[in-house]
Order: C-alpha cells, then structure tokens, then sequence
C-alpha cells in the first residue's frame, strides 16, 4: 500500500505498524511520529496500523553542536 512518509511517497507492506516503520526508514529509536496531524504516543507505536494514503511524519532529534 502507498503512504505519504516525510513528504514522499512510499510503498509498505499491509498491516505495517509505526514501529516497523520507525524501525525501516528511521535513524533511532527515540523518533517521534505523527500520523495524519496526531502524535503517536510511544506506547502504542507497536499497535498502531497504518492504512493507505496515510500521511506520516517521523521527527528525529538530532545531537550536536
């Protein structure tokens, strides 16, 4: 199925969650997601399926100086 991910368009597997989709396409753990405008709290990343046309944001902090 197609999703809308950091503003480009990918093609997921059905039944993908936004765990696994953290664990695909992002840099670590600690992202924060955003499906269709609402924030994914943490502890229902792994619960959480995505559907098609959905629009996912995966923020990830970024250290440094």
């Amino acid at each position: 199925m197609k999703i809308t991910l950091n503003d480009n368009t990918i093609d997921i597997p059905d039944n993908f969650t936004a765990q696994e989709l953290i664990s695909k396409y992002g840099e670590n753990t600690s992202a924060a997601v955003a499906i269709n405008s609402t924030i994914v709290k943490k502890d229902f990343l792994h619960t959480t399926a995505l559907a098609p046309n959905d629009n996912v944001i995966i923020i990830q902090a970024v250290y440094g100086g």
